[in-house]
């Protein structure tokens, strides 16, 4: 048998829909929703799908998709691994490998130096895979979501992060943690992100706090109106009952317009980084996600 790696065509549709992929998710790549279509216009979210068939009988065995989309700072493009999907007939065949060393070769060709994927954390089946591809775990990410008008208890005590008072200190710290990069990316990157926060609708705070197992950073991108979006970084796992008096406080700041949805990502950095377990005590407020991602590197 002979294989062959391929951007997808129109004619792949009834290939793939519903066998490899569904028809809501296929559209989002193919650009067919509003949403994604004025995201793709703006230069913000840009998607690749490829298909690997067999040149035998034309069965597309397997597909993968590529996107390269800005992040939520609005100050870089990212490369992402959105899909890796392997027909369930021919999975344990090195097919899912194929496709990898395929992507690999894509984002090499595209100049991309870092790619990024991630996946919920109790898929034991992707993370064989992608650590026997050599791929490091970089952070465990667990997402919580406050919906409007929902409520989080508050915390029995304060919060152990201070504010940063230094704006200087508060510059280099976003420096480090959103780099800004125009490279052959986006061009008009700096240019969003200027009218963002000129309409108040971007605003980034920041409060790091002292702990046994070293320094915390919260980062809050607030969208006014819309969303706040809070990431709490960890240098490794803190004490549960730390965590949650942590993570109660971030949601209390932000829920004096109750109809706003929050988001708050607890990131842990920390060597064993995907098998740190989540304390039980963190809210559970709605549509919880435990996800670890891992840093692809095209050599």
């Amino acid at each position: 048998m002979s294989f062959v790696f391929r951007e997808y065509q129109p004619g792949d549709q009834d290939k793939i829909k519903d066998t490899l992929i569904n028809k809501k998710r296929l559209d989002k790549y193919r650009l067919k929703t509003l949403k994604y279509n004025l995201a793709s216009a703006l230069g913000l979210y840009r998607p690749c799908v490829y298909v690997l068939e067999n040149t035998e009988d034309n069965n597309i065995i397997g597909m993968a998709v590529l996107v390269n989309r800005i992040d939520y700072s609005f100050r870089r493009m990212e490369w992402w691994i959105e899909a890796l999907i392997v027909a369930e007939g021919q999975r344990k065949l090195g097919f899912g490998t194929m496709l990898m060393n395929h992507l690999c070769g894509v984002l090499r060709m595209k100049g991309a130096k870092k790619a990024f994927l991630n996946f919920e954390s109790d898929n034991v089946i992707a993370k064989s895979f992608y650590k026997k591809q050599g791929f490091i775990p970089s952070k465990r990410i667990f997402g919580m979501y406050k919906r409007p008008f929902s409520s989080v208890s508050p915390p029995s005590k304060p919060s152990p992060l201070v504010p940063v008072r230094s704006k200087n200190e508060q510059g280099t710290i976003l420096q480090h943690f959103f780099p800004y990069d125009h490279t052959h990316d986006n061009r008009w990157i700096g240019l969003y992100a200027h009218i963002l926060t000129f309409l108040h609708l971007l605003v980034i705070k920041i409060s790091q706090g002292q702990t046994a197992k070293g320094q915390v950073w919260s980062i809050a991108s607030i969208y006014f109106y819309f969303i706040a979006r809070v990431e709490i970084i960890l240098p490794d796992m803190l004490d549960a009952e730390e965590l949650e008096q942590i993570v109660r406080s971030e949601f209390l700041k932000f829920s004096l317009c109750a109809w706003r949805k929050i988001v708050i990502n607890v990131i842990c950095k920390g060597p064993n980084c995907d098998e740190w377990p989540c304390p039980q005590t963190l809210p559970q407020v709605s549509d919880v996600e435990d996800f670890v991602e891992f840093d692809v590197i095209p050599a």
